[in-house]
């Protein structure tokens, strides 16, 4: 079981005995366009640039993919969005299959150098798909949870600490891009489009 660093955090040994006395960090950042964001904040302003001048003697390496679900994390997709962009900044996917198929988690299982820490910042997708037929969102909601837990068990075997980012806040002046608000007011319940937001985000990561 590993450490785990949200609102409160739980303590247990790395999962071998030299990651704790590690000088250097090692970092792998996993989820969706929250992390992989090169194309809408463009370059140098994306998360693991900024992460790489915080943390100077850290190695980061970034496996989230703009647009990834949970079941994409989990399973594997094509890295459409982000790609070219992430190339011609100097932050490129690792090498993709002729399918052109990305497995994050499978790529973080075959690192040689240990990792000591991971990011996980998901789910605003499994979202997104449903908006248009937001009566889906309890379905969408069960498989989330399912596929949140499978993705944690595999990072604990992997990866002493790992960084769970929960909060979505889609922005409001941007609304007609996703229409997020617009699916929300849809929802049953009381409250307004951001109350419900807040709502959701509440329960869906509990």
């Amino acid at each position: 079981m590993g450490n785990f660093f949200a609102s409160a955090s739980t303590t247990s040994p790395a999962t071998d005995g030299t990651q704790s006395t590690r000088s250097r960090s090692h970092i792998v950042l996993l989820g969706d366009s929250t992390i992989d964001n090169v194309c809408w904040t463009g370059h140098p302003h994306e998360v693991s640039a900024q992460l790489k001048r915080l943390l100077p003697d850290a190695l980061v390496k970034n496996f989230a993919a703009d647009g990834f679900t949970t079941t994409d994390l989990m399973e594997g997709a094509v890295p459409c969005i982000s790609q070219a962009k992430r190339r011609e900044v100097g932050d490129p996917f690792p090498p993709l299959g002729e399918d052109g198929i990305f497995k994050p988690l499978e790529e973080l299982e075959k690192l040689n150098t240990a990792v000591t820490h991971a990011v996980l910042s998901i789910g605003g997708n499994d979202v997104r798909e449903i908006l248009g037929k937001i009566d889906q969102l309890p379905m969408i909601m069960a498989r989330f949870q399912a596929n949140y837990t499978v993705i944690l068990e595999r990072l604990c075997k992997a990866v002493p600490n790992v960084v769970l980012m929960f909060q979505y806040r889609p922005a409001l002046r941007m609304d007609n891009s996703y229409g997020v608000y617009q699916a929300m007011d849809r929802v049953p319940g009381p409250g307004d489009s951001v109350a419900k937001m807040n709502r959701l985000m509440e329960t869906i990561y509990q």
